[in-house]
């Protein structure tokens, strides 16, 4: 397939092309041994050569006509004159291919090739299918050449070993190029993590610091005015107060499981997922208190324990069950926490009786700031399934979903069996 025109190179490719072309010229002299191509296969296709160049226009004609056939490539060649330009490149380099030059300037074109073809977002499935047109019009083209009679043989495994060469020349630029791509990719994901790190550090200590001061006016309002206050009213201070201290322990909880990239075994311990429940069950009253129509939560009658972090857990189930009740559109709303041991696992299943979630949409649910059409005027970001899935992972196990629309959906939480 010809280079297609693009953009300037990246000075740091054009820089990893000459760094590595000195040993891909070495390899090549090892590639064409192992491909068995010798003088005798060079001189093979020298001899074919013009024979071939009578009848290249007719194969760039046909190469980008089979390539305007299908949308996936379609795409890449909606300029006419474009398309002028890169059959002339076509024909050049095929000719290339029968002019047999084995040496540093043909490794050097073909790893532009791929690298041209890789910025331009051609996959490689497509350049292998590119590089059939050249198998299929070379044997074609024997046939032609030979009449009625068989094809020359070793012709025509030269031309399928020079193919073939050069497509591996050419897609290993693919691969480098991909490669370079993952690492930059990986190098964003943990600057990203690390900045998220100290937002989280940030953010955590801008929310503690009003709560710091929530505390202290409840305290020395009840230590100085306790006994003037009505009883309803002191009650109320000392809500305020558990509530404020609750939400400082959630905070570095929170905190913990934002910044901790994994939790390690040696860091998880037997959870009472009975516990667990009744935590959440206390979590999401306020949700059931608003909710217009009635609200049922049905609960195994034994929880196996598990092995984690409370608090992660906890967060994981508040999410699933926070979300049935949100989204819940019949009366009664019904939510079922089960939890059963499989081996050296527990499978904890949220099932509710909600609008339930399209196939096609179910794995979409986990992405982060994704939120379906059927959300309507339900408040959220987006978030909340993305970190429980997350929360799930960090601690050995998985998050996962069955649904059916208009019946309802499973959340299943996979966690390692406490021993």
């Amino acid at each position: 397939m010809a280079r297609p025109e693009s953009a300037a190179e990246p000075p740091a490719t054009r820089a990893g092309i000459r760094r590595d072309l000195q040993n891909a010229f070495g390899d090549l002299r090892q590639r064409l041994a192992y491909l068995q191509l010798s003088e005798a296969d060079a001189q093979r296709l020298r001899e074919l050569l013009p024979r071939f160049r009578e009848v290249n226009d007719r194969f760039a004609e046909e190469f980008y006509r089979h390539l305007l056939d299908f949308p996936a490539t379609r795409r890449f060649l909606e300029d006419a004159e474009r398309v002028a330009r890169l059959k002339e490149l076509q024909k050049q380099h095929f000719v290339s291919m029968l002019q047999a030059q084995w040496d540093a300037d043909y490794v050097a074109q073909r790893q532009r090739v791929g690298l041209a073809h890789a910025m331009s977002g051609i996959g490689p499935q497509l350049f292998l299918g590119a590089y059939y047109q050249y198998v299929r019009f070379a044997v074609e083209r024997l046939w032609e050449l030979a009449g009625r009679d068989i094809p020359d043989r070793d012709a025509l495994l030269s031309l399928l070993k020079v193919i073939f060469l050069d497509a591996a020349l050419t897609l290993e630029t693919y691969f480098r190029q991909s490669t370079e791509d993952i690492e930059r990719a990986l190098e964003i994901v943990l600057r990203s993590h690390s900045a998220l790190e100290q937002f989280a550090r940030l953010t955590s200590h801008d929310l503690k610091t009003p709560l710091g001061t929530i505390l202290n006016v409840c305290d020395e309002l009840l230590d100085d005015f306790g006994d003037e206050l009505p009883g309803d009213a002191a009650d109320l201070v000392a809500t305020a107060r558990d509530t404020a201290l609750r939400m400082n322990r959630l905070i570095d909880e929170l905190l913990s499981a934002a910044t901790l990239p994994m939790t390690p075994e040696s860091q998880r311990w037997p959870v009472c997922l009975a516990d667990v429940v009744r935590e959440v069950q206390q979590r999401v009253q306020p949700l059931i208190d608003e909710k217009p129509a009635t609200v049922e939560l049905q609960f195994d009658a034994d929880f196996p324990d598990v092995l984690g972090v409370h608090a992660e857990v906890r967060e994981i189930l508040v999410n699933l069950v926070s979300n049935a009740i949100k989204y819940g559109d019949k009366d009664p709303t019904i939510v079922e926490i089960t939890a059963t041991r499989e081996e050296d696992h527990v499978i904890v299943c949220v099932a509710d009786n909600g609008p339930g979630i399209a196939a096609g949409e179910q794995e979409l649910v986990f992405s982060p700031f994704r939120r379906l059409r059927t959300s309507g005027d339900v408040p959220g970001t987006g978030l909340g399934l993305y970190f429980a899935r997350h929360l799930a992972e960090k601690l050995g196990g998985a998050l996962w979903l069955e649904s059916m629309p208009d019946v309802g959906s499973r959340f299943y939480l996979r966690l390692p069996a406490a021993p």
